[in-house]
Parts: C-alpha cells; structure tokens; sequence
C-alpha cells in the first residue's frame, strides 16, 4: 500500500508510522508549515516531502494523484479538509486525533483532559467522511 501524510507539527506520529511500515509503503509526505519538525524527519528517513499551504487542497490532490497514493493519513494536520481531498479519495481518507472522540475534539487535547483530572484518555484513528 502506498501510503501519503499530511502533517503541520513536529511529526511524531509521521516518524511512528515510517517506523511502523515497510520501507516503501510512505511514498510521499505534504507538509502544510515550512519549518515543520515533521519536514526534519522526512529528510532524515528520505521520505520525499513537499511544502503546500493548506488551503491550496487542487495542489495536495494533484500530487498525492501523482505519487499515485492508496491511502492519505492525516497525522497532525492541523487543517480540516474538505471534499476536494475526500472526492479524490473516496473512504481513503485517515485521520490521528490524540484524545477519545467525541470527547475533547480539537487543540490541546491531552492538556485539556490533564486539567479536567481524566484518569484514562487515548487516541482515535477513524476514516474522514
């Protein structure tokens, strides 16, 4: 499977899921803030990786299209996407958010559950519809 990222911060979850996969399997990452960490950590397992603002979504089609991509994750990106991406990948759309949906849905999540003195939090892995 091939596999395509989006990611806007540090790319923790990017570097987990390179570790994870067979070699080959990350065949693209799209980085939508230009000094990114998860840009540092593409470059260091020679991930090919490519700067595009968020908002330019034809441009992130187009190229995922072109790397031929099976599969989109989106690993820290921190944009909600719209049906441009979701049309061109139709159910192969994923999407990492730190905490257990529904509860705490969008920023500071694991922050957010520390101070309200959760005991138990994870993470959701769901398809983008």
């Amino acid at each position: 499977m091939r596999l395509g990222i989006l990611c806007s911060g540090n790319g923790t979850n990017f570097e987990n899921i390179v570790r994870t996969c067979y070699r080959d399997e990350v065949v693209i990452m799209i980085h939508n803030k230009k000094d990114c960490g998860a840009r540092k950590r593409a470059a260091k397992f020679g991930i090919p990786h490519c700067y595009i603002k968020s908002e330019n979504e034809f441009e992130i089609v187009s190229l995922l299209q072109a790397w031929d991509v099976d599969l989109v994750i989106l690993a820290g990106w921190m944009r909600i996407v719209t049906n441009k991406l979701l049309d061109a990948f139709p159910d192969k759309v994923i999407n990492l958010h730190p905490s257990l949906l529904p509860k705490y849905k969008g920023l500071n999540v694991i922050e957010r559950a520390m101070e309200a003195g959760e005991t138990e939090t994870g993470c959701t892995v769901h398809f983008v519809n």
